[in-house]
């Protein structure tokens, strides 16, 4: 089991699938992992490993899906899955984070910055009612938040502004 963590990969293979009691339609993405974020560098694994990233295709997933394979380079036929030549040689980041299930621990892998979800602003209606039940349970509102109380920073010796004396500039 690989540790929780960021990783990048490079797309491989797809493989249309159906998983579970409702036969959801996944394209399962097999990546090659080669390296692993550590300390803000990239550290080759000592031996590359596949993992596959699940991408639901469902009604409800389609723009997400669509996002996350733009990403990858998709190339559109879902009966033989391929990936841009330019992503395969880049790669993409990856997620892994540890899941519990049934007593069990199991890796769950996806895309890492795939541009995430986008949100749509709540109907004015909705932005009255919670604004009147704050106002009722909360006391109201402030048009703008108090901000904070100043803090001075601690002292420092005083630092010379400009250059040092004379002409030993340091570069």
């Amino acid at each position: 089991m690989m540790p929780v963590g960021t990783y990048f990969g490079r797309p491989t293979s797809g493989l249309l699938a159906r998983l579970g009691p409702n036969e959801t339609p996944f394209l399962v993405v097999t990546f090659d992992i080669a390296y692993r974020a550590m300390d803000g560098n990239w550290q080759a694994l000592s031996q590359a490993e596949q993992r596959d990233v699940r991408i639901c295709v469902s009604e409800k997933s389609w723009p997400y899906a669509t996002k996350k394979l733009t990403l990858l380079g998709f190339n559109g036929n879902f009966r033989a899955p391929a990936f841009n030549p330019e992503n395969d040689s880049r790669g993409v980041s990856l997620a892994c984070v540890h899941t519990e299930r049934d007593g069990k621990t199991y890796e769950q892998w996806d895309l890492a910055d795939w541009g995430g979800r986008e949100y749509e602003l709540a109907p004015e209606d909705v932005a009255r009612t919670l604004d009147a039940k704050w106002k009722r349970d909360a006391g109201g509102y402030s048009e703008r938040p108090a901000p904070p109380p100043p803090t001075a920073p601690e002292p420092h010796e005083a630092v010379p502004a400009g250059p040092p004396p004379g002409d030993d500039i340091p570069f």
